[in-house]
C-alpha cells in the first residue's frame, strides 16, 4: 500500500534521524570531532529536506 505524502515525509525524517545517530556513533568511535563530521556528511541533505518539509522550497 503506497504511503501518503505525510507518511512518506515522516518515514524520511526517521531515516535521516537514524542515519545521523549512526554517523555520530561512528564518529565517536573513530575519535573525531563528531558534530563536524555529521554536518559534513548529512548536513546539506538534511537542511534541504528540512526546508522542503517546512514548505520553504518545493
Amino acid at each position: 500500500m503506497p504511503l501518503t505524502k505525510d507518511e512518506e515525509q515522516l518515514w524520511r525524517a526517521e531515516q535521516y534521524q537514524r542515519l545521523a545517530a549512526l554517523n555520530y556513533e561512528k564518529a565517536l568511535e573513530s575519535d573525531r570531532n563528531a558534530d563536524r563530521l555529521i554536518y559534513q556528511r548529512i548536513g546539506a541533505t538534511y537542511s534541504r529536506f528540512s526546508r522542503r518539509l517546512m514548505g520553504i522550497e518545493q
